[in-house]
C-alpha cells in the first residue's frame, strides 16, 4: 500500500482505515504532528499558499494569495488568529479593478496584508446574500471580520495605499485591543 494513512503512520497500531481513532490516547506529539499535517495540505490545495522562488518570486511578489471561499478563509482565520480582509467587488465596477491593480498590488502593502490578515475577494454579484449581511455597499468596499466574526470596521470606496494602509491599521488595531480583552 503506497499511500499510508497519516494517522497510521503515526500510530503503528490502527492498520484498518475504517476503524475509529480514539484521539485521546494518541497523545499530545502525534495530535499536533496530525494538525500540522492537515494544515498543510489544506495550504496545499489551495496552489498559491506556498511562497515562491527565484524569478517566480519575482514576478508574483506583488500578489495577494486571495481566498475566494468565506468558509475556508474563516478556517484558517480561527487556525492562525489573524482576522478576515475582506474585499467585494465586481467585474463591471471601474474602481474595484483600479483598488485591485494598483493600490492591493503595491508590494509594500502586500506583505502587511499577508502578514496580518487572512485576504478574501469576493464578487459582490455572485456573493450577493454575503455582501447584503456584511452591508457591503457601495462597492468596493472592504470588511475586516476577527476569527470570530466580530465586525472590526469597513471602509468603502477606491483609495491609495497611503490612506488604504491607514484604514486596514485602524480595523487591525481595534482587532488587537479586543482579543487582548478577551484574555
Amino acid at each position: 500500500m503506497l499511500r499510508m494513512s497519516v494517522l497510521t503512520a503515526l500510530t503503528q497500531k490502527n492498520t484498518n482505515l475504517a476503524e475509529p481513532i480514539d484521539m485521546p490516547r494518541l497523545g499530545s506529539l502525534c495530535q499536533i504532528a496530525l494538525v500540522a499535517c492537515i494544515l498543510l495540505s489544506a495550504c496545499d490545495s489551495r496552489g498559491d499558499a506556498w511562497p515562491a522562488t527565484g524569478k517566480e518570486a519575482k514576478q508574483s511578489s506583488a500578489e495577494l494569495a486571495w481566498f475566494h471561499d468565506l468558509y475556508e478563509a474563516h478556517r484558517v482565520s480561527a487556525a492562525t488568529g489573524r482576522p478576515m480582509l475582506i474585499v467585494f467587488g465586481a467585474e463591471w465596477c471601474h474602481y474595484c479593478r483600479e483598488l485591485e491593480s494598483t493600490t492591493l498590488k503595491n508590494p509594500d502593502l502586500v506583505s502587511y496584508i499577508s502578514s496580518n490578515f487572512v485576504p478574501v475577494h469576493l464578487d459582490a454579484d455572485k456573493d450577493a446574500r454575503v455582501a447584503q449581511i456584511l452591508k457591503a455597499k457601495p462597492i468596493p468596499c472592504t470588511v475586516v471580520l476577527g476569527p470570530s466574526a466580530d465586525l472590526m470596521g469597513r471602509s468603502f470606496g477606491y483609495q491609495d495605499v497611503q490612506h488604504y494602509y491607514i484604514e486596514l491599521e485602524k480595523m487591525r488595531q481595534r482587532y488587537v485591543k479586543l482579543a487582548h480583552r478577551g484574555k
